[in-house]
């Protein structure tokens, strides 16, 4: 079963190959953005030996703490001295109409490889999303490491080009849990295998953590409980993430001090959602009861938000927005029940924020923090029309 536009892609990427032409790839800063990277990067080193010098690749990662979601003026700045390229972004850019016209104007020629929802304002360019019009509504289960996992096979197939597929599974198994899409169809068949290649990973770093963390590969539970509670706490680093960094390590030395890296952080989130879990309940035991949970903080990361969120919605069974408060600004997580749709009720009020997008279940938006209020009387408001 073919992605829309599946073929467009592949034809631009061999004909940019064969013009050995710079290719950035700039990925969303969770695991299904760095998986997604590491498929295609791997990809095109195996298309072209071209790819595997210095900046013929150039992989890049927003930080949302520093920069917000995907393409932003920021990334673009650093990017623009690598002008002219093909620039993909991966798990990211179907709410970047505007940052993708910008992107054009430097020079770039874009392409978006996604997952999330359609958005009102679509960007001008090429997009491999299974959610635009036309698309395969049994491939809407894919995580975008999936997505491009299937491009990345029929991409190499079409080269003529030796692969083992292994490699790309287990990268695409892990995103897959990690971005709790649905598991039925291709996802499910992709965890299926990805999760038997992790028994005999050839990547040292994953070998690494797996044995680090006494990983027997039992089921789902531990999985999340052992490896992506560490992935899922990876750090943007100079511009890039850490599970890529250690899906791409060769050096034991390297290796093994980004495992209790990455342990140590997954246990330092768990501890700090926690303890921003126990705040928020006692506020809303003092707080008058609503139809939504909205609340703040100066003192939390965005990177524990989406946990704390999901514990919230079983326990209240409420739409959650939660939010990390800056000078100007705020940036949310949002989670719902199943049922309730979140870009649609972020699309419903999006006259008040800065930029939205994500999943029915989980997304999130930028906001001035001057609009806080009307934001939530607006979405209280939208909620009370649904329950």
């Amino acid at each position: 079963m073919k992605l829309k536009n599946s073929e467009q892609f592949i034809d631009k990427i061999i004909s940019t190959v064969h013009q050995k032409k710079r290719i950035i790839l700039l990925g969303d800063s969770d695991l299904d953005g760095a998986g997604a990277v590491v498929i295609l990067r791997e990809a095109l080193s195996l298309l072209s030996p071209f790819y595997r010098k210095k900046n013929s690749v150039v992989v890049y990662f927003p930080d949302r703490e520093k920069e917000g979601y995907g393409l932003n003026a920021k990334a673009l700045s650093y990017l623009s001295k690598f002008s002219p390229a093909l620039l993909i972004l991966l798990d990211c850019g179907i709410g970047n109409a505007k940052e993708v016209e910008e992107a054009k104007e430097i020079g770039f020629d874009v392409m978006i490889i996604d997952h999330h929802e359609i958005l009102p304002t679509i960007p001008k360019c090429l997009i491999i999303d299974p959610k635009q019009k036309g698309g395969k509504k049994e491939l809407q289960v894919l995580c975008t490491a999936g997505i491009t996992y299937k491009l990345v096979t029929d991409l190499l197939n079409k080269a003529m080009i030796p692969y083992n597929a292994s490699q790309f599974l287990e990268v695409a198994a892990l995103s897959t849990l990690a971005d709790k899409v649905p598991l039925k169809g291709e996802s499910r068949r992709i965890v299926h295998q990805g999760v038997m290649a992790l028994d005999y990973t050839q990547r040292p770093g994953l070998r690494a953590l797996i044995n680090s963390t006494g990983f027997l590969n039992k089921d789902f539970k531990e999985i999340e409980d052992k490896l992506l509670r560490a992935l899922n706490s990876s750090q943007i680093v100079r511009h890039i993430n850490e599970d890529y960094l250690l899906f791409e390590a060769q050096s034991s030395n390297k290796i093994q001090a980004l495992v209790k890296k990455l342990i140590k952080q997954g246990q330092a989130k768990r501890e700090e959602a926690d303890k921003a879990l126990e705040e928020i309940i006692l506020r809303l035991k003092k707080e008058k009861p609503d139809n939504i949970i909205f609340e703040g903080g100066k003192k939390w990361s965005l990177i524990t938000l989406g946990r704390v969120a999901s514990q919230l919605v079983s326990l209240y069974k409420k739409p959650v927005f939660l939010f990390k408060i800056r000078d100007k600004e705020s940036v949310a997580s949002v989670r719902l029940p199943s049922g309730l749709d979140g870009v649609k009720a972020l699309e419903h009020c999006g006259q008040l924020l800065i930029t939205y997008g994500g999943h029915a279940p989980a997304c999130g938006f930028r906001v001035k923090n001057s609009n806080l209020p009307k934001l939530k009387e607006c979405l209280n408001k939208y909620f009370n029309k649904k329950t």
